[in-house]
C-alpha cells in the first residue's frame, strides 16, 4: 500500500486517520489489510480505504478496530473519523450512507429497489424516458 507524504496528513484529517489506523494495525500484529479484514469479519476493501484515506471506517468497524488492535488513544482517533467525516464533501457518497455501505451492502446476497413512480432508467424505453423529460419541461430533441 502506497503511503502518504507526512505533509498530506499533516493537512488531510483522512489522511492522518488512515495512517494511525495502519500502524495500530501493524502494531497489533496483522502484517496485511485482508488479515485484519478477515478478523473483523468485514471486507478488506473496508480496511484498504480506511487505511488509504478515501473513506473512514462505519461506526461498527472502528469500534471493532480499536479493540483488535488494543488502541489505547480512543478519543484521538474519533475526534480525527469525526474531522474526516466532516470534510467528505469530495465524496460521491454521503458520510451518512457510508455505513450502509460498509456494513449492510458489502455482505447483502440481493438488493431491491422499488420505485412506484417511475421504471428504473435501465428498464426504461427511449419513448418512455423522452416523457419523462418532457413532462419536466426539459425540451427533447428529435426522435
Amino acid at each position: 500500500m502506497p503511503r502518504r507524504n507526512s505533509r498530506d496528513s499533516k493537512q488531510n484529517p483522512k489522511a492522518r486517520l488512515g495512517e494511525m489506523l495502519a500502524r495500530a494495525r501493524e502494531d497489533a500484529g496483522f502484517p496485511a489489510q485482508a488479515a485484519l479484514a478477515e478478523y473483523l469479519s468485514v471486507d478488506r476493501t473496508a480496511v484498504g480505504k480506511a487505511e488509504s484515506g478515501e473513506r473512514p471506517p462505519s461506526d461498527a468497524v472502528l469500534e471493532a478496530w480499536i479493540q483488535a488492535c488494543h488502541i489505547e488513544n480512543v478519543e484521538l482517533i474519533t475526534t480525527l473519523v469525526d474531522l474526516a467525516r466532516s470534510t467528505d464533501d469530495s465524496d460521491p457518497v454521503p458520510a451518512w450512507f457510508a455505513d450502509y455501505l460498509n456494513d449492510v451492502e458489502a455482505v447483502a446476497h440481493t438488493i431491491r429497489t422499488w420505485q412506484p413512480m417511475i421504471v428504473p432508467g435501465l428498464l426504461q424505453t427511449p419513448d418512455y424516458a423522452r416523457a419523462l423529460f418532457t413532462a419536466m419541461g426539459e425540451s427533447v430533441g428529435p426522435t
